[in-house]
């Protein structure tokens, strides 16, 4: 199960953000359609945008990072139990290995679903066209 409090939904309300920003660019047009300029308004809002969709991504590769990675080392505690070494001794060498396996885990470039991996397929699935993603081997990945 995955942490419930790094889902993007646990995170920010998405469809107020949305609906916020909207309000913020309508306002803008208005007072451009006026005469006005707010180009470092709309630079901050287009940065606001960026940050909270790239903070999103990011948030949903940890929630499936984590539960990629409480599959693996149930997996791994599944293997002790039915495996010929003793339980206790096959779940202590699990438990002194946790820190440089998550870490792994979150930073390893090389493992598939490492949450820095993961990160950049989600930015690539936000920002690049489908016809172009879909060619790249990290957009494809699960």
């Amino acid at each position: 199960m995955p942490n419930p409090t790094l889902t993007p939904e646990a995170i920010l309300d998405q469809a107020k953000f949305k609906s916020d920003i909207a309000n913020i660019r309508s306002f803008v047009r208005a007072i451009e359609a006026l005469g006005g300029r707010m180009p470092a308004l709309t630079k901050a809002v287009d940065r606001l945008e960026f940050a909270v969709n790239t903070g999103t991504d990011v948030a949903a590769a940890a929630a499936e990072t984590s539960l990629a990675l409480r599959q693996y080392t149930d997996d791994l505690n599944r293997v002790c139990e039915e495996g010929p070494e003793d339980p206790f001794v096959c779940q202590a060498r699990i438990a002194r290995t946790w820190q440089a396996r998550n870490v792994q885990w979150v930073l390893s470039w090389e493992k598939r679903e490492s949450t820095v991996r993961l990160s950049i397929r989600n930015t690539l699935r936000r920002y690049l066209p489908a016809a172009i993603c879909e060619r790249l081997d990290l957009c494809r990945g699960r």
